[in-house]
């Protein structure tokens, strides 16, 4: 039997602001569930449209229970509020076999 979720998932903000040339930190947290104590890998999708902000993926280390995000938005960008941005976290479940997918939003304002 595979679970469904290996954590519970909650971002420090769902809506941060970034200035333009900045930069700020989003912590992205797990409770974890059933004794598992694997990685995390942190992938973020960006919707099409998404323009003025850069976010690198990141990785919650094994037996660690979060990881920072850093929003950056380039010098020159325009302000504006990038919505829809798909924070997708995986597990390896069962043998690191198993990808186990948990999903949240983020709506981020890129301010002057």
């Amino acid at each position: 039997i595979l679970p469904k979720t290996l954590a519970t998932l909650t971002l420090s903000s769902a809506g941060p602001n970034v200035k333009i040339g900045g930069r700020t930190e989003v912590v992205v947290r797990v409770v974890r569930k059933y004794g598992f104590d694997g990685e995390f890998k942190v992938q973020v999708v960006l919707p099409p449209n998404a323009k003025g902000i850069t976010i690198a993926d990141i990785v919650i280390p094994a037996k660690q229970d979060e990881a920072k995000l850093v929003l950056e938005s380039p010098a020159g960008s325009m302000p504006g509020n990038v919505q829809n941005i798909l924070v997708k976290v995986t597990a390896l479940y069962g043998a690191g076999k198993v990808p186990v997918v948990h999903e949240t939003k983020l709506g981020v304002n890129v301010i002057k």
